[in-house]
């Protein structure tokens, strides 16, 4: 049995599901709690969905095969392939914690009748690329690249048929791939990271820089302002949202030209409003791309999973 656990900065998601060649997604428990403040209490809350999702399975019988549960854990920011989280953008607080160490050693004999085989952590966009490729839009690919255009650019990968995290588990941080040196000041310290332009934060501050004006019950420009402004036709939210696809598209371009991917997946909030960009996009993305008439390119998809796919894939990390 394989639990997966996705923690946000608002919410601590836990699924439990079997994983294993050629079997279907078969969701056999789901957990949520609301993500508090404060490392304590965090890693409280996420052994208290691992405990109720084991509780939610029900009794596992006698059989050993099946009373042993290993719990995989998403999480943003960057973490080790040992399971300590370096630091996180959205959890304040969570500096140095070996969350997989943590974790174990909470949760104890907790479990009822089963026994913890391994808690293994992971970002939480590997995760989700991991979910894709094992039942999503990634399925029978061997070379897989996860972008997530949310309020920031995550990312993860797949290379050979394998999650790829790089030497010490942070790879697939793309949003903070510099695009424009001069640009925009991004919470990392840099300029000009490319979630800056091309994330749900950076949609918002294209319209600002555009001119538009905050929606009647809100005080800031907000992402939903301007893409709501583009589905009613007004003319410069629709050139923003042009500019938008522009942003989106060199960034995946430098992904291909990097790793040469079979399949971009498009993930994260966004991804729900692709109609509005996903067209120009690929078209841009077969301008931009390094010799583009001499090679094959890369199928540029929409993720399939829900809003479950980190949970997903943290419990797919854990049976790999």
């Amino acid at each position: 049995m394989h639990i997966g656990l996705d923690l946000g900065g608002t919410k601590c998601l836990g699924v439990a599901l079997e994983v294993g060649d050629h079997r279907p997604l078969e969701i056999l428990a789901e957990v949520r709690l609301p993500t508090p403040q404060g490392s304590e209490a965090i890693l409280d809350t996420m052994v208290e969905v691992i405990t109720a999702v084991a509780a939610e399975i029900g009794d596992p019988g006698e059989a050993s095969d099946q009373n042993r549960i290993s719990v995989g854990v998403g999480v943003p920011g960057l973490i080790t392939s040992d399971g300590i989280m370096r630091a996180s953008p959205n959890l304040p607080g969570m500096y140095e914690v070996n969350i997989a160490e943590q974790i174990s050693g909470r949760l104890g004999s907790s479990l009822g009748g089963f026994s913890l085989e391994r808690v293994r952590v992971d970002n939480d966009a590997n995760c989700a690329a991991l979910a894709e490729w094992a039942y999503g839009a990634g399925r029978g690919v061997e070379d897989l690249v996860m972008v997530t255009l949310g309020t920031g650019i995550g990312g993860g990968l797949v290379l050979g048929g394998r999650p790829y995290r790089g030497r010490h588990g942070f790879a697939g941080e793309f949003g903070h791939m510099v695009i424009d040196p001069l640009g925009h000041q991004c919470p990392c310290g840099q300029r000009g990271c490319w979630e800056r332009y091309g994330s749900g934060s950076g949609l918002a501050q294209l319209g600002m820089d555009a001119g538009m004006s905050p929606g009647a019950d809100s005080e800031v420009l907000r992402s939903e302002d301007v893409v709501a402004a583009a589905r009613a036709g007004y003319p410069v939210a629709t050139g923003v949202m042009k500019e938008l696809s522009r942003w989106i598209a060199l960034g995946l371009v430098n992904l291909a030209n990097l790793f040469d991917p079979g399949m971009i997946i498009v993930g994260g909030g966004l991804a729900s409003e692709a109609d509005l960009y996903l067209p120009e996009v690929r078209r841009l993305f077969t301008e931009l791309l390094y010799e583009s008439s001499h090679r094959e390119h890369p199928h540029i998809e929409i993720a399939e999973l829900d809003h479950r796919a980190g949970a997903i894939g943290a419990a797919v990390g854990a049976a790999l």
